[in-house]
């Protein structure tokens, strides 16, 4: 009776040892561990220097993962600080803007960011750009692209899941506030010179209705159920976090006109919202932004 008492005692310590290895294991900092994930492809550790000589220092990655039947490749920058006190820190998730080639993601930057904020970023090209493949659809199927940066989040133990914040440019900010309306998990979002009503954009330029034409693949009289689930304007209310926009009055590309129905439309639905306008013609970031973003990012 003695023995069957030691031998399950026994038994009761080696399964607690087990579990605690695992839990070791699955808490490990190391970033190459990653790479047996599932859906990440590759980790390649870059060689780049330092972009902002007084911030963090940060370990930058190319990471190349699947969404649906396409790979994707995306930028992540790790402040080293957090590999080294084991912590799980804050993250940016930034979303470019431009299309296809067209203003793609460079490492420099998205190291600069996280250098420059302290926080682990984290950034897709969308699919089909940077060898990745698959065809991109300008704020279709390849929303997949940004939110499973999301689900990738939740396996690194380097990444507090509480404080996922989402920042996004022009087209990006686009993706930005679809991303939003889809998923809760994103504590705060940013959207900068953002696309908020397709359906503006469309007409606004020449260059954009081809944009629109080649990757939505409709015009908005064809298929205006593609530009309204584009169109942030039309469905405010589903919008799960606190935005903060910020639009140029005189901007050229994406107009401020477009800021101001989005920021009427957040106000409408009783969202929180903060709205930053320049009188200047600005397409992007300023450079007192910087600070702004990172007092709402927390």
């Amino acid at each position: 009776m003695k023995k069957k008492i030691v031998l399950a005692i026994l038994c009761c310590i080696l399964l607690c040892l087990s579990a605690c290895a695992n839990k070791n294991e699955e808490v490990s900092l190391d970033i190459n561990q990653y790479e047996r994930i599932e859906d990440i492809v590759s980790i390649e550790k870059l060689d780049l220097e330092r972009t902002s000589p007084g911030g963090a220092e940060v370990s930058t990655y190319k990471v190349k993962y699947k969404v649906d039947d396409c790979t994707v490749v995306s930028y992540l920058s790790v402040p080293n600080e957090c590999i080294e006190k084991q912590e799980a820190y804050p993250c940016i998730i930034y979303n470019r803007g431009g299309n296809r080639e067209f203003n793609a993601n460079k490492p420099e930057n998205i190291a600069y960011l996280a250098e420059s904020s302290g926080k682990v970023v984290f950034a897709t090209q969308y699919r089909g750009v940077d060898g990745g493949t698959g065809t991109e659809e300008f704020g279709g199927a390849d929303l997949n692209d940004v939110l499973k940066l999301i689900d990738l989040c939740e396996e690194f133990a380097f990444v507090d899941m509480e404080q996922i914040y989402m920042v996004g440019v022009s087209r990006g900010g686009m993706m930005t506030y679809m991303a939003a309306g889809e998923d809760g998990r994103i504590k705060k979002a940013v959207v900068i010179s953002g696309l908020s009503d397709a359906f503006m954009a469309y007409d606004a330029r020449e260059d954009m209705r081809e944009v629109f034409k080649e990757l939505v693949g409709e015009t908005p009289e064809s298929a205006p159920e593609e530009y309204e689930k584009r169109s942030a304007v039309y469905w405010a209310d589903e919008i799960k976090c606190p935005i903060l926009i910020i639009h140029s009055k005189l901007d050229e590309r994406v107009s401020f006109e477009q800021a101001e129905k989005m920021a009427e439309a957040l106000k409408k639905a009783g969202k929180e919202y903060k709205f930053i306008s320049y009188e200047d013609d600005v397409h992007g970031l300023h450079q007192e932004d910087f600070s702004i973003i990172m007092d709402w990012c927390q």
